[in-house]
């Protein structure tokens, strides 16, 4: 009785009290951030138990950072009657200024200096043969055609590094031109009345310039944001063209990364650099392009080197439904079901935005991406299999065939226009052409779980894929232009995963023509929100429906 009376906390060796602290703070699943408290919670919600380190000032000095590196923080995406409909709109100004700049760089055609040839060349080399044939406008008569040659096609790359590529060329040409004063040339006018029913923008006459603003899809939109956007002449006013209730009409959700990168750059770097490692769930459809958010979390990577990120999506609630936009509730297409080269295209889409993290500048095993199949692996795996791998190893045995037809491409445009070249005879139209360029190289590295990108799921194997690539070598004679048949219907119907409608699988299924759910979690009516006690009666909860 006498030692353990005698006994100090602070007598113990530094080594033993750092294993005390360590278990004092773990919590099972480490902390959840909870957006709307913005705080720290245990992975149960429970509160966060620190009161050990209000002892002594010793006890708080050693006990300093230990929770973050002791538990692994998890973000998820975030919506919140505060901000929701301004995040729609600040989603619709990324894509609008992103078409102006497309818009812009397309008036100015033979503008285009030798300075800005070198920054392309040295910077973006993929996309030199665009701005060369810009410059020359070769085959491009009108501001018309040059404006679908740069955004109808990004060359293979990334959305993301297209983007870049737009914004830094158009930023440097407008330092050496006067922008504005094309606009007394007839190609601007015919261009802004382009603009005018392709984006649905409003130019003002005075400034045809682009929006004088940096923004960048992963930055939570703040309103004084909005309001400075609102007091541009370009400002687009979505309150005139657009019925408020359609905006009322949907939970727009901020990405996980996009909420991590906010949190982070609140913290204090001494805080910050203690964190080691951070999961995000990107659980339901988020805004702005959420598939190229992780690009602001690689400025934490480089400060933080032992910092390590996963991002998990869920395919079902998060990549597949990209493809449902709100142009398409806009235009009340009715679906039930999802294309299959949309499905490919939005894979295609975030395995791309991952690989072009390292050659932006994230350190290297500092980030991976887990394609999560949800609660149905196997239906996943079966439609990853089916769908996604197949137009993947047709896309590589079309470039081999090319390849062994007309020789190694010179150039990232060669190919495509030696496609567009073929008459509708010799070259299916519908044959997969997607973005990435790398994305059967992509998938095989996912077999393989070596690669940025892995997947919750079972992967083909690397060399049934390569016998799949001969195989149909061999049967279309070295050139498969013509693509088969992919499924019995054009839609993968919500029916074939009836099965796993507990699990919210179904991805489309038909309701009243006055609701829509996006896999957000809530149903919006033009009257309010319906209760997830209704949906559930109605057996409606975790359905993507589509009207």
């Amino acid at each position: 009785m006498d030692v353990l009376q005698s006994f100090r906390f602070l007598d113990l060796p530094r080594e033993l009290r750092d294993m005390v602290y360590e278990h004092y703070v773990h919590i099972d699943g480490g902390y959840i951030f909870n957006y709307r408290l913005s705080k720290f919670q245990g992975a149960k919600r429970q509160s966060i138990n620190l009161s050990l380190m209000l002892t002594c000032k010793l006890v708080a000095a050693e006990m300093c950072g230990v929770a973050l590196r002791e538990n692994t923080i998890t973000f998820t995406t975030a919506c919140s009657e505060d901000f929701r409909i301004r995040a729609g709109r600040y989603s619709c100004i990324l894509d609008d200024l992103w078409n102006t700049q497309a818009y812009m760089l397309a008036i100015a055609g033979a503008k285009i200096t030798s300075n800005v040839t070198a920054h392309v060349a040295r910077h973006y080399p993929m996309y030199s043969p665009i701005v060369e044939r810009l410059g020359k406008r070769v085959t491009l008569e009108t501001p018309q055609d040059r404006y679908i040659e740069l955004t109808s096609n990004t060359m293979g790359e990334a959305v993301s590094t297209h983007r870049s590529f737009l914004g830094s060329t158009l930023q440097l040409l407008g330092n050496e031109i006067d922008l504005a004063a094309l606009r007394r040339e007839e190609s601007l006018r015919e261009a802004v009345n382009y603009a005018d029913q392709v984006a649905k923008r409003k130019f003002e006459q005075s400034q045809p310039g682009l929006l004088p603003f940096d923004l960048v899809p992963w930055e939570i939109p703040e309103e004084s944001k909005l309001d400075g956007i609102r007091s541009s002449p370009n400002w687009l006013t979505w309150e005139k063209s657009h019925d408020n209730r359609f905006w009322n009409a949907f939970e727009y959700s901020i990405s996980a990364a996009a909420v991590a990168t906010a949190y982070l750059g609140s913290m204090p770097a001494k805080r910050r650099t203690q964190i080691r490692d951070i999961i995000l769930h990107e659980d339901k459809l988020a805004v702005a392009r959420p598939e190229c958010h992780a690009l602001g979390l690689i400025e934490f990577c480089v400060e933080n080197p032992r910092l390590r990120v996963e991002r998990y999506v869920n395919l079902w609630r998060s990549a597949f439904p990209l493809v449902s936009d709100f142009r398409s509730v806009r235009r009340e297409r009715k679906r039930d079901g999802l294309r299959p080269k949309d499905v490919t295209e939005a894979v295609s889409l975030w395995i791309s935005e991952a690989h072009a993290l390292v050659p932006s500048g994230m350190p290297p095993k500092a980030f991976s991406l887990i394609l999560d199949g949800d609660q149905i692996p196997e239906r996943t795996a079966q439609i990853f299999e089916e769908v996604v791998q197949r137009d993947a190893t047709w896309e590589a045995a079309l470039a081999k065939g090319m390849e062994l037809k007309y020789g190694p491409e010179t150039n990232a445009i060669q190919r495509w226009h030696r496609l567009e070249d073929l008459d509708d005879s010799e070259y299916d139209r519908n044959a997969p052409r997607y973005r990435y360029k790398h994305l059967s190289r992509a998938l095989c590295d996912v077999s393989t779980s070596t690669d940025i990108v892995r997947c919750s799921f079972y992967v083909t194997p690397l060399w049934e894929m390569n016998q799949n690539m001969n195989r149909i070598l061999r049967e279309n004679h070295e050139l498969p232009l013509f693509v088969p048949a992919r499924t019995p219907t054009s839609f993968i119907h919500g029916a074939s995963a009836a099965t796993s409608a507990s699990a919210g699988a179904q991805i489309f299924a038909r309701v009243s023509p006055l609701w829509t759910l996006w896999m957000t979690g809530g149903l919006c009516s033009r009257k309010g929100k319906v209760p997830q006690e209704k949906l559930e009666s109605w057996g409606l909860w975790g359905y993507h429906i589509c009207i």
